[in-house]
Formats: structure tokens, C-alpha cells, sequence
């Protein structure tokens, strides 16, 4: 019943999925051993300083490379026998290193140091009770080496320090010693090691706690946000449609400083329903609750519908757009989506772009692709925000005080929805302009009986 509980820690210990990740970083570090023992087995037995080199390359060293293998493979398949195949793994590496150590001089080799350090290896990639069970096994698997020398069951070889030895082999009291000493050595390393264990796990179980509580606020965030957006666009609608009957006169006259007050209600109110659209969407790419809807698109068509969903976001700025290139049809895209990405990037460009100046949309069919590019002549972007800008509420200007509003979402969208339609965007910026490339697959030149 004592044997079994630390092999029963041992397996707990190993299965596990950190654990096992961990393994799958200890396979090539196993052959390094193996390779490592060889290599130097063979140069001291070039040098004649271990003539029992053989007993290593030709015996021990295939041993382990046969099982190191079988555990990686058990591994890499999720063979269901893979923790039995870890635990003989084990055996073999710590039958190996006391077998490097006997034929390399017993309590004089050299090669005692790779106890340790394999211990401290196994205190980094396991837990508590793995690397106490290690320590065992290594202690017991020495101890009776000493014991079996001692006895003269098996031969010593004193291949280092051989004046360390009586020529009648190892005394009792010798035995005693060295077996307190190692003894002594592996308990201290144990206990270090345990102790850091110990505090690595308590603070991977708090911080699992914290992430699990973020992972909950995050959620609850979401719902808000979700819900609060939701409720918002009945009373934004409310209002936006209150206004266009008041600036038709349905409520009676209305003179042109009223005209003026209702379309800056009207602008102000179309900002908002951006926001919260980009809002939704976000919300709906983040939770998988888009599908595409798979047609054919006319890709010149959606240019046209956002210059001029530009020219009425533009106002009073006085905006001038252009559409260029050719009749390009893309044969399976979802319309739905790749109109929003075409709206949001001109929207952006009309935020950055000051009065007066210029937006360009094109497309061009290159290798069954369409390349359609929002081009304007803006403030541009830092070359240092270039890459963040897909990122979510980021902002070049995140202050309270900035020039221009949003909440940030909008080119989040946009990646998002690009990666849905397995098409790519680009940026290129500088202070003279921005202009976005989007890269959409199966597409064509429309035929001009279409």
C-alpha cells in the first residue's frame, strides 16, 4: 500500500493537461540526453578512461531511446495507455543515469550530478508529488548499486578516483555514508523544490480564480453592453424619425434656423446609431451569431451605394467622392457584409478627412480577385498606430478631449467581418492620406450583357 500511493501521485500528477504539455517539450530534451551519454561514453572510452563505454552506446542508451520513443509517440496520438508509457519512460531514465554512474565509478562517478539535475527538471515540469516520488526511485536505484557493489554481486569499477576504493570493494561504513550523503542531498533539493512547487501552485490556482472572474465580468460587460445597445435604437430611431416629419412640415412651417437645429439633430442622431451599430456588430461577430448569406455581388453597385452613403454622412464638410475601376462581380460573397466593411471604411474616411478635401473608391479585378481600395487624403495615421488600429476601442486620440468622436469599434468590425469573408486588408498611411485595400476572392469582370 506504501508503493502505491507516490505511483498514484505520480500518474495524478502527469495527467494532466498542463502537465502534458509540459511532456511534449521533455521528448526532444530526452533525446538530447541520449545523445549526450553517448557522445561522452565515447570519448573517455576513446581515451581509455572508461572501458565500459560499450555497456552504455550498445545496452542502455537503445533502451531509452526505444521507450522515449513509444512515450512520444503515445503522446502525439492520446494513445489511453500514454501515462503507463510515461512512467516506464521515467524507470528507464533513472535505471540509465545509475547505470552511467556504476560504470563510471559508483560513489566517485561524476555523473551523481545527473540525478540532480534531472530532479530539478522534473520539479519544473511536474508537481509536488512527481518530483518526491522521482527522488525515491533515484535514491533506492543508487542505494542498492552501492549495496550489490558492497556485496560483490557486481564488480566495481573504479574508473575515477580509484584510490577512493579498498581493493576488496566498498565497506559497510562506506556504503552507510555515501547513502546518508546522497540521501541528505536529495532531501534538501526535494524540499527546495516542493516548497517552490507549492508556491507556483497557489498562485496558478489564484490566478485561475481571477481569470475565471474576469472571465465572468467580461461576460456580464457583454450582456450590458448587448442589452443596452439593443434598447437604444427604438428611441434613437424615434428621434431620427420625429425629425424628418418636423423638417417635411407635417407639424406645420418651420423657418431655416429650424431646418438647421433639425439636421444637427439629425447628424448628431446618425453618429449615434453608428456607434451602436458598430456596437451590435461587434457584439454579434464576437458570439459567432452572423451566418453569411452567399450570392452574388456587383461590387461597382456597392461603391456607388457608399459614396453616397458618404456624401450624407460628409454634410457641410463639402467632401469630394469619386468611384473608379471596373465592372467587377464577385460570383460568392455575402453583399450584407461586405457593404458594411465598404460603409465603415468610408465613414472612417470621412472623419479624417478635413473640409474640402478628397475620398477616392475604386476596384480592379486581379487574379479572380477584387481589389477595392478607400483612398482619401486626411490626417493619416502615426506610423506607430498603424497596426493597432484593428484592435477594439482603440483609438490614435483616446482622450476625453479629442477632435473626433467614436468609440473605436468600427475598423474592429471591419477585420472581423474581412476574415469572415476569407478576404484580406491593408493600410497604407502618411500624412498626406490613408488608404485601405481590401482583397476579396472569386470575382470577375462582369460581361457587358450583365
Amino acid at each position: 500500500m506504501k508503493l502505491e500511493a507516490p505511483w498514484a501521485a505520480y500518474i495524478n500528477g502527469l495527467d494532466r493537461d498542463e502537465a502534458m504539455r509540459k511532456l511534449e517539450y521533455g521528448v526532444p530534451a530526452g533525446y538530447a540526453v541520449i545523445a549526450g551519454f553517448v557522445l561522452i561514453a565515447s570519448l573517455f572510452w576513446s581515451i581509455g578512461l572508461m572501458p565500459q563505454a560499450p555497456y552504455i552506446i550498445f545496452g542502455l542508451a537503445p533502451i531509452k531511446f526505444v521507450v522515449r520513443t513509444v512515450s512520444w509517440w503515445a503522446l502525439r496520438t492520446k494513445h489511453p495507455n500514454y501515462m503507463s508509457f510515461a512512467v516506464v519512460g521515467q524507470a528507464v531514465d533513472i535505471l540509465l543515469m545509475t547505470g552511467v554512474v556504476y560504470f563510471t565509478g559508483g560513489p566517485a562517478s561524476p555523473f551523481i550530478s545527473f540525478y540532480f539535475i534531472a530532479l530539478a527538471i522534473t520539479g519544473t515540469m511536474t508537481d509536488v508529488g512527481v518530483t518526491a516520488t522521482t527522488a525515491v526511485l533515484m535514491f533506492v536505484s543508487y542505494f542498492i548499486t552501492l549495496v550489490l557493489m558492497s556485496a560483490e554481486i557486481i564488480p566495481v569499477f573504479p574508473a575515477f578516483l580509484s584510490n577512493a576504493y579498498h581493493h576488496d570493494g566498498l565497506s559497510a561504513g562506506f556504503v552507510a555514508i555515501e547513502s546518508v550523503k546522497i540521501f541528505l542531498m536529495f532531501f534538501i533539493l526535494v524540499t527546495a523544490l516542493t516548497s517552490a512547487l507549492r508556491l507556483i501552485s497557489s498562485q496558478q490556482e489564484l490566478l485561475v480564480r481571477k481569470n475565471e472572474e474576469l472571465q465572468e465580468s467580461s461576460r456580464l460587460k457583454n450582456e450590458f453592453v448587448a442589452n443596452v445597445t439593443h434598447e437604444l435604437r427604438t428611441p434613437i430611431h424615434g428621434v431620427l424619425g420625429l425629425t424628418e416629419m418636423i423638417d417635411e412640415g407635417i407639424y406645420g412651417e418651420i423657418n431655416e434656423r429650424q431646418k438647421n437645429a433639425l439636421s444637427n439633430i439629425r447628424t448628431s442622431g446618425e453618429n449615434l446609431l453608428q456607434i451602436v451599430d458598430d456596437l451590435l456588430s461587434f457584439e454579434r461577430v464576437n458570439k459567432a451569431r452572423i451566418t453569411l448569406n452567399i450570392a452574388g455581388v456587383d461590387v461597382q453597385q456597392l461603391l456607388n451605394d457608399a459614396k453616397q452613403a458618404g456624401e450624407w454622412m460628409a454634410g457641410k464638410k463639402q467632401l469630394m467622392f469619386e468611384t473608379t475601376g471596373d465592372p467587377v462581380f464577385l460570383y460568392a460573397s455575402d453583399k450584407t457584409i461586405l457593404q458594411h466593411v465598404l460603409t465603415n471604411l468610408v465613414s472612417n474616411a470621412v472623419k479624417f478627412t478635413p473640409a474640402g478635401g478628397n475620398i477616392w473608391l475604386s476596384v480592379v479585378c486581379e487574379n479572380q480577385t477584387a481589389v477595392i481600395t478607400v483612398k482619401d487624403n486626411g490626417v493619416g495615421i502615426p506610423a506607430e498606430f498603424v497596426e493597432k488600429i484593428w484592435e477594439p476601442f482603440r483609438q490614435v486620440d483616446g482622450s476625453s478631449s479629442r477632435e473626433f468622436g467614436g468609440v473605436g469599434l468600427g475598423l474592429a468590425v471591419v477585420s472581423r467581418f474581412v476574415k469572415m469573408l476569407d478576404a484580406q486588408i491593408e493600410v497604407e498611411s502618411s500624412p498626406e492620406g490613408t488608404t485601405f485595400t481590401v482583397r476579396v476572392p472569386n470575382a470577375m469582370i462582369r460581361a457587358q450583357s450583365l
